[in-house]
């Protein structure tokens, strides 16, 4: 038995800025299923980095430690994020406040 965890989003949101989940979305209202809450299971990417990945879309910056780089960016890669998102990430070994990306200490 597998277990999960959630994070919620509006789908007009992140089909926004993520072509590979537009496409799931829009598979989802083409045949017509339940479209009042939508389930996509990413098994390759993490919580933590999913809840960054929506910080980042909803108020344009977020902040997480060096650690995580790799894996941020391969959540973007995955998600194929638009090149308005992917421009906005900024990786520093120091501590940056940018306004619309990502902050790394």
């Amino acid at each position: 038995m597998s277990s999960f965890q959630a994070v919620s989003a509006h789908c007009s949101v992140v089909s926004a800025v993520s072509p590979y989940l537009r496409e799931l979305l829009k598979e989802v209202y083409i045949k017509g299923e339940n479209r009042d809450l939508v389930t996509i299971h990413l098994t390759e990417v993490t919580l933590e980095d999913m809840q960054h990945f929506l910080e980042l879309v909803y108020t344009g910056r977020v902040s997480m430690s060096q650690t995580r780089r790799t894996a941020f960016t391969s959540l973007l890669e995955i998600l194929n994020v638009s090149d308005d998102i992917g421009e906005k990430v900024t990786y520093s070994n120091g501590v940056t406040s940018i306004g619309g990306g990502v902050t790394l200490t």
